[in-house]
């Protein structure tokens, strides 16, 4: 794969000359083609051996062929696994050509257009373009990390305005529907909360949290977590969060940090991060963009952890009943949800027992209250 002295760039055997050449169905072969175990990450995919171990002149003109020359005919997949493969190069404090890489990672981007894109923005977080020898942890490659880690402001104003653009020509009924949510006393108990066992899930959060993502062709888009935590170091904040929501079984968070300036003012974090994140990265997402409920979108956010803190997730899912964001299914779902998860759930300290029947007397309220309105399957005690 590296550059000979004596042999010319125009020569039949470089890899750049053969993914130029190559049928679109064989070109796509190449891309997604995977290494066999215990290969390095780097070199998960063909994709990434090709820009791992090509010289610094060749690597240039991969990237140039797989990014613009030849673009129109790789599929979504492989665009992913493209961008995959690049983020992993820009993740590096030892890359020296993070300008090609960067550039060429938005030439995939803006070289998508429509649903197509939404969808995109999907596939680089999603499990299948991991190899099944991976052992967990968190992989990195966000689409808000790509761009807003680029030093070049007109290459991020460039791509946010073709997402914004794009985002017009995304028109789905119901509409699309992403999941962006708080760590700490959202997620799990983490901060002030003592009714539920430290820094563990609360009972059916997940559950309702697949049933209110929306995204193209019905799949659930990953779902976004906010923290006061800053970035850190080379990212190791949030890659140290990021860990930790992966052993939880979230698969492919993304995260987006405080800072010390924002503190833990959720009215800051949500004024910068937030707003970034849903008007410039998300705008597809009409419930977080351009439908215009931007302020209700919030204020519903709010709502639902108030309702969380006060109570459950069962709750919080009759909320999302009522306005029309969850089914009745979907609903009991997530209520049998709370009810297995709660039982199976480790209460520890003197008051134990106590705290897991007053857990389990709440859900029973709630659903109590809520079946004097609706109908749905009663939560025996």
């Amino acid at each position: 794969m590296k550059q000979a002295s004596n042999v010319p760039l125009t020569d039949d055997k470089y890899c750049h000359n053969i993914l130029a050449e190559a049928p679109p169905d064989v070109l796509n072969g190449i891309l997604g083609a995977t290494s066999p175990e215990g290969s390095d990450s780097f070199c998960s995919t063909m994709t990434g051996f090709m820009l791992h171990t090509c010289s610094s002149v060749v690597r240039s003109r991969v990237l140039d062929v797989i990014t613009h020359e030849r673009l129109d005919d790789i599929n979504l997949t492989n665009r992913g696994i493209i961008i995959r493969a690049i983020q992993q190069h820009l993740a590096s404090p030892l890359n020296r050509q993070k300008p090609d890489f960067q550039k060429a990672a938005f030439n995939v981007i803006k070289g998508t257009y429509g649903s197509d894109l939404t969808r995109l923005k999907e596939v680089i977080n999603s499990d299948f373009l991991l190899p099944s020898h991976d052992h967990g942890g968190f992989h990195g490659g966000d689409l808000h990390q790509l761009i807003y880690g680029c030093r070049d402001l007109t290459q991020v104003v460039s791509v946010a305005q073709h997402i914004a653009v794009e985002a017009l020509k995304v028109v789905q009924s119901p509409p699309l529907i992403k999941i962006l949510s708080d760590i700490d006393d959202t997620l799990f108990a983490g901060w002030v909360d003592a009714r539920y066992p430290g820094h563990t899930l609360y009972p059916g959060v997940t559950t309702l949290f697949q049933c209110m993502s929306r995204g193209v062709d019905c799949s659930n888009p990953s779902v976004t977590f906010l923290t006061a935590r800053p970035r850190g170091w080379f990212s190791f904040g949030r890659n140290l969060t990021a860990d930790r929501l992966v052993s939880l079984g979230l698969a492919n968070p993304t995260v987006l940090n405080g800072s010390v300036r924002t503190g833990v003012n959720p009215k800051k974090i949500a004024g910068s991060v937030l707003g970034t994140f849903i008007h410039d990265i998300n705008p597809s997402s009409p419930l977080t963009g351009d439908g215009g409920a931007k302020a209700d979108y919030v204020k519903y956010v709010h709502c639902l952890s108030v309702i969380v803190d006060d109570s459950n997730y069962a709750a919080a899912g009759m909320i999302a009943f009522e306005l029309g964001l969850i089914s009745k299914e979907d609903l009991t779902l997530v209520v049998q949800s709370c009810r297995d998860e709660l039982d199976m759930m480790t209460f520890t300290g003197w008051n134990s027992t106590q705290k897991q029947a007053d857990r389990k007397q709440e859900l029973v309220n709630d659903c109590d209250r809520f079946d004097s309105k609706h109908s749905i399957p009663s939560t025996s005690k």
